[in-house]
This record gives structure tokens, sequence and C-alpha cells, in this order.
């Protein structure tokens, strides 16, 4: 996560390709806008940063003191349409399209089952209750409360696609991040470690309680439990290095269901819009290498290896192949955990925090 909100990582991108392309660009130190010029033609690129107000975070593009960091890049301004603003719309049009989304219940009945709570009209994973075994009556926490929706919980690795035009440009997938017992602390020590306080032990409790264990549990040595199941997760062993793997999985099941699903979906975005928009889709991919897709976002972050798409698109252009493949930490199988040498590791990620499921 700290690699895409490298300021530095944008640059070299940008950089790489306007050398190529013999063109020229600037940074405006006032608002950080970034104006590109290839040829007769300019352009200039809106930034985007992320914020906190009132404990909640947010995107915007001012470039305001109170921001915490630099996420990206686009060469128009923020854009918003049904599939991205609701995640029921998104989920009923992935299910027209036959792009595997998880059941969701608008109201509650005896079929809900390994479920969680979300808000059909939330960022960041705001709001979301669970997961939860079963559905009960009497528990005021399992009432949808208006503008909610219950959602089959699937648990599995977590993912985030880069797409323009619906072309597949960029993917992060990781394990959720977890913590390994030492016989000797509890779930709520280990999980204490990888988090700035404080911990919402209620949210934590849900999670652990799907595994079967309680957060005052001790946990034999090497025993690992799931502590969080959203990206960006404020549990995840951040990353300084670029975490594309594409080229990884491009020619793998996963890689496939990835591709389509972006040529399937890219029609979710009005006509109007569509052209050279970025979007991302987040997605979890379960035991089976099955992928099952979240939401889309329309003003995402942008990831430094989608600039040679969005520039070259941007210009009517041809650059020659990317190097970020090559360039990307590949290395690290995407079923690698993420939890660092020993599941329980601590960052200072405070500065940095950005990301999830944005907007």
């Amino acid at each position: 996560m700290y690699y895409m909100t490298g300021l530095l990582n944008h640059v070299k991108r940008v950089q790489a390709c306007v050398v190529e392309a013999d063109g020229e660009a600037t940074v405006n130190a006032r608002d950080l806008s970034l104006d590109v010029r290839v040829g007769m033609q300019s352009r200039q690129f809106a930034p985007q940063f992320n914020s906190w107000r009132d404990g909640r975070r947010f995107y915007t593009p001012t470039f305001s003191a109170d921001v915490r960091a630099f996420i990206g890049w686009r060469p128009y301004a923020a854009r918003r349409w049904p599939a991205t603003a609701e995640k029921l719309v998104f989920k009923d049009f992935a299910s027209a399209a036959g792009v595997r989304t998880p059941v969701s219940w608008r109201e509650a009945s005896g079929g809900v089952r390994q479920f969680i709570i979300k808000q059909n009209k939330s960022s960041f994973g705001d709001g979301i209750r669970g997961p939860f075994e079963r559905l009960e009556a009497a528990n005021v926490l399992h009432r949808l409360k208006p503008g909610e929706y219950y959602e089959a919980f699937i648990p599995g690795r977590i993912a985030k696609a880069w797409y323009l035009n619906g072309a597949w440009l960029c993917l992060e997938l990781r394990p959720p991040p977890f913590v390994v017992g030492d016989s000797r602390s509890t779930v709520l020590d280990l999980a204490v470690k990888r988090h700035p306080p404080p911990v919402d032990q209620l949210r934590l409790s849900w999670i652990v309680a799907s595994q079967g264990h309680r957060l005052g549990d001790v946990l034999p040595d090497g025993k690992r439990v799931v502590i969080d199941f959203k990206y960006a997760s404020l549990f995840d062993d951040w990353s300084f290095d670029n975490e594309n793997v594409l080229s990884a999985v491009r020619d793998t099941s996963i890689g496939k269901q990835f591709q389509e699903a972006g040529q399937r979906l890219v029609s979710a975005i009005p006509d109007d819009m569509r052209h050279d928009t970025l979007i991302t889709l987040d997605a979890i991919v379960d035991e089976s290498d099955q992928v099952w897709f979240l939401e889309m976002n329309s003003n995402p972050m942008v990831h430094p290896d989608t600039y040679e798409a969005i520039i070259k698109n941007a210009f009517g252009i041809s650059l020659s192949p990317s190097k970020a493949e090559s360039e990307a930490k590949v290395s690290r199988e995407p079923a690698t955990s993420s939890a660092g040498r020993d599941g329980n590791g601590q960052l200072g990620r405070e500065a940095a925090r950005g990301g999830g499921s944005d907007t």
C-alpha cells in the first residue's frame, strides 16, 4: 500500500512514459496538478488525495493542509455512476452479465447463513457488520437498518484489479491479515501488535468467532487466525514494494476470470463516461480459485503501473511494451502472507492510511 501512496513512484512512471513519447510533464506545486505535453497536444491530469475528517476517510481532489497521502493523477475530474454509487446496482449488473458475485438478501429470511451486513451506499468498508454464522432474530446487530443488506461471506484472498476501457492493467492479490499463535499470547494480544490503537474489539471478535475462537483464547504455536477481510486493512503489514502480480496470474484460471470480468462489466459505465475511465473491481478469490466480484470503484487510487495505458489513450499514441510487469514484485506468490515473517509485526501506518473500498 505504501507503494501507491509514494509520490515518487507515480512521478517515475509518468516520467518514463513522457520520455519515451518525447514529451514534457510539469507538476504544479500549488495544487499538485500534472500537465503533460506530447507534440502539439497538452492535457492536464487531476490529482487525488486521501484525507480524514471527523474520524472518517475520504478522497479529495483538493491539495489542502489536512491531506494524508497522494493517490494518483487522472486526465479527468471525478466521475460517478449508479453501479459505483450503489453496491446492489453493481451486484444486479454483474449477475445479469454472468460475472460471479456473492449472493445477497434484501430482507431477513431463514436462508440467510454465513453472512455479513453491508451498506448499499458506503466506501472503505464503512459500516460492515459480521461475519455471522446464522441470522438471529433477537440479535439487534443482525437487523437491517435502512440502506443495508445481507451478503454471503466468502473467505479467501483479497483482490483489487485496475481496468481501462475494459482492459485489465494491474492486480493486487493477497491473503487476509492473520495472527500466528505462540502458545502464550491471546488472539487480542497478537492483534494489538499489528494495529495502531485503538482496536475495535467488537468487529475483531466477529471475524475471530467465525473461525471458532474468542479474543481471549491463547493460540497454540503456529496456529493462524484471520483477523480482517478488507482491502487495505489497518492490520496489514503494508509494503513499500510494487505488489502488482498481474504477470504471475495472467495465464491462470484466476487471471482469465479477471480479464473476462473487465470485458463484461465495462458496459456498466454510461456511454458518456466510458472512454478512458479508470476503474477498479474489488474481489475475493476463494480456496477453489473462484473469483467473487464485490463492487466497482469509479475514482480509485491510481496504481503507477496504469500510467502507460492512461497516457497512451489520452494522447492516442503507441508506447513500447511496458516493463512494469518485470519491475513488479512478482516473486511474492499471490498466496504468500501479507502478515510479515511471524504474522505479528506492526508498521507505523498512520500517516499513509488510505485505500480500501473507494468510490
